[in-house]
């Protein structure tokens, strides 16, 4: 299992957006900038260029970067919302971590103060020559809970713990699941305590610049979600919000950073052999309310973990002692697995899912089974294992050790391979290995073996839509089946995640969202000289045919005809729908490209005039950028019926022709002495009109010379 960690912020496919600002001491760490904007202006810095969104409106500041605020993979610039008064940031992240973009409106509408207020997003050209996609927040006037990752948490005391820390927040809670959004992102590094002392508040960090949990600590998430990879742990649920804010709030009330001086494995075993909440408490006296809060959030049986209805009367003083977790059945003696003692099941697969060769010598030999048999009565584990073994005999070893971990810990996500992910976080598990230009074959393996099937029959009961996960799942490895373009990985990619970019390579300097953006991007392409004789990737078009169905699958065959004309009329068809779709305003760099690219579609006219005066009227449309009219050109419907009929006619003379010639050839083959009879016949004629000639002539003459 891989874990994040803060990182130096970073743009797209890793690419640092500019130096890494140096660590800052946690005891010289300043407070979040309260310079007002009249002071700033007042700076004699001289002024550097800035990045214009909201029609002017909002200003970023490159040069002056906020690394006090940086976290995970954004970095923070000072930004001005000339709208507003107070001071903004600018968050800028890339394409690799897929950014929320679908959330934004219903963050917007949480009007908490507990939470960072969300004024604007967009794509913006930065200074590097790439596109980012900026947040626009206020800056809160205030320091986070943990400075640095290996810091101490800010000390609030017991007597406003509960009311500047815990109700707050667990009423923004409330309102998040009011607009159906899990935060997927609450931790000490993401809280701010802003407020002078004695009116101190608490105000809890965004969730929209990556996917939920993507930037979160095993600390932070329940034991079978801590234990997949952070961009496979999917959106999770409410109570898992609950379960990081409860981690949040013992840090705080015993002063101790938890994460220090232990890896994430050990974290997770700590947690399997002592349980969350006693490994949260640490056996230190705490208010007793606030013990009784953390065991309810933290509980590991997710059934009996407490749900925001149950905190929200715990605040209200409604005191509802959490039901004690069940007891992991232990063996009573250990198995013994590369020299280490493991007496748990879900311990054991969870070391069995990082040493597959290991794990399959033990499972296919006798001693595991064995094991199982005489330390754990469980007749549904010894089915589920036997009914594993007789259908996998003949899998490879990765499979098989994937199918034996789902047996013994079902509630763990799907381990195959180095893939540890939950179904609903395969696509952003995906769109990382894309951005990042990984080998995407274990991602096929993943979906052509089906190792999800296995995974859904075992919780299926438990798992509300699991049919509709099968059956996207299903789709997916149809997807693969197909080699052409808009099919493969690349169309499963963008049905399993809508908030992902456009990731084809040709636009790892662009953001784009919608086909929209990416014609837009394409002109921008086209603009700097960039060519491509496709125009249109495996990439864009799996993007476009998932996206907008209506602009490219009428005419799909087009696009991917080995034919180049049919191809770039495909092409350019799709272009056209999606400029008068999206309202995109004129492309001439683009327009003029395709102009130049269009002789393939051009010599599909059979008539030499008709091709000449079609290519005079696209030489007009130059610099006009309207690819309805260019389409309207090159694939008129009334002048390829008229030419197709002209040659159908040519074809028809030239067949009649072909015929006669045949047939006087064969009449030559046929006669030794053919054309004798008719040139005797006009000899005799001649000779006939000649011998009458000179016999008038003569008659004449005599009658002539008698007078």
């Amino acid at each position: 299992m891989s874990e994040t960690k803060t990182a130096p912020p970073e743009g797209d496919d890793g690419q640092a957006l500019g130096p890494a600002p140096a660590p800052v001491a946690p005891s010289t760490t300043p407070a979040a900038t309260t310079v007002t904007k009249k002071e700033a202006r007042k700076d004699k810095t001289p002024k550097a260029s800035t990045v214009k969104m909201a029609e002017g409106e909002i200003e970023i500041f490159p040069t002056r970067p906020l690394p006090e605020f940086n976290g995970f993979h954004v970095q923070a610039f000072e930004a001005d919302d000339k709208r507003i008064s107070g001071n903004q940031m600018a968050f800028l992240c890339g394409r690799s971590y897929a950014p929320r973009i679908t959330y934004g409106g219903s963050y917007k509408n949480i009007k908490s103060t507990a939470l960072l207020r969300l004024l604007d997003v967009n794509v913006v050209n930065w200074t590097d020559g790439r596109q980012y996609l900026a947040y626009i927040f206020d800056r809160p006037n205030g320091r986070k809970f943990l400075s640095t990752p290996d810091g101490r948490p800010l000390h609030v005391s017991e007597d406003k713990l509960v009311s500047v820390v815990i109700q707050p927040v667990i009423q923004l809670l409330a309102e998040l699941r009011n607009v159906d959004m899990v935060h997927g992102g609450i931790n000490l590094e993401n809280m701010y305590l802003v407020g002078a002392e004695g009116s101190e508040a608490v105000i809890l960090g965004e969730c929209l610049t990556s996917a939920p949990s993507a930037r979160q600590h095993a600390i932070y998430e329940p034991i079978a979600r801590a234990m997949a990879q952070p961009m496979g742990r999917g959106p999770g649920r409410y109570k898992d919000d609950l379960y990081a804010f409860g981690m949040c709030v013992a840090m705080i009330a015993r002063g101790v950073n938890l994460t220090v001086g232990s890896t994430p494995q050990q974290i997770i075993a700590n947690k399997i052999e002592t349980g969350s909440a006693s490994m949260a408490i640490g056996g230190e006296r705490l208010p007793s309310g606030v013990a009784e809060f953390l065991r309810g959030v933290l509980n590991d049986d997710e059934a009996q973990r407490w749900d925001i209805e149950d905190a929200i009367g715990w605040c209200e003083g409604r005191r509802n002692s959490p039901k004690q977790p069940r007891v992991p059945v232990k063996a009573a003696r250990p198995y013994i697995f590369m020299d280490k003692k493991y007496w748990e099941l879900r311990a054991l697969a969870e070391v069995f899912s990082q040493h597959i060769a290991e794990a399959a010598t033990d499972i296919e030999g006798d001693q595991f089974e064995l094991w199982v048999k005489r330390n754990f009565e469980d007749k549904m584990l010894e089915k589920r294992l036997e009914k594993l073994f007789e259908s996998e005999k003949m899998s490879g070893r990765d499979k098989l050790v994937s199918r034996v971990c789902m047996a013994l810990d079902p509630h763990a996500p799907i381990r195959f391979r180095k893939l540890h992910i939950y179904p609903e976080g395969f696509g952003d598990a995906l769109t990382e290995a894309f951005a990042k230009g990984e080998d995407m074959q274990i991602h096929g393996d993943f979906l052509m073996q089906q190792i999800v099937n296995a995974w859904i029959n075992l919780r299926h009961e438990e798992i509300a839509d699991s049919s509709n996960i099968l059956s996207t799942f299903e789709k997916c490895r149809n997807f693969l089946t197909q080699k052409i373009a808009g099919y493969g990985l690349e169309r499963a990619l963008y049905t399993l995640n809508a908030e992902v970019a456009c990731l084809s390579p040709m636009l790892k300097n662009h953001m784009v969202f919608t086909p929209g953006h990416l014609l837009q991007a394409l002109e921008d392409l086209a603009a700097q000289g960039v060519a491509n004789e496709r125009i249109l990737d495996r990439h864009m078009i799996a993007f476009i045919s998932v996206r907008e169905a209506k602009m490219i699958d009428p005419h799909l065959g087009q696009v991917v005809s080995v034919d180049r004309g049919s191809q770039f009329v495909g092409m350019v068809r799709t272009l056209a729908l999606i400029q008068k779709r999206f309202a995109v305003d004129a492309v001439p760099a683009l327009g003029n490209m395709l102009i130049g690219m269009a002789n393939p579609a051009v010599e599909r006219i059979l008539d030499r005039d008709t091709r000449v005066e079609l290519q005079k009227k696209l030489d007009k449309q130059r610099d006009r950028g309207d690819l309805t009219a260019l389409i309207e050109l090159i694939d008129d419907t009334q002048q390829m019926l008229e030419d197709n009929q002209k040659y159908l006619q040519a074809r028809l003379e030239f067949a009649q022709l072909q015929e006669e010639r045949l047939r006087i050839s064969d009449a030559v083959k046929g006669k030794k002495f053919f054309g004798y009879g008719t040139g005797r016949q006009v000899a005799m004629l001649v000779s006939a009109v000649f011998s009458t000639i000179i016999i008038v002539v003569y008659v004449v003459t005599k009658i002539s010379g008698a007078d």
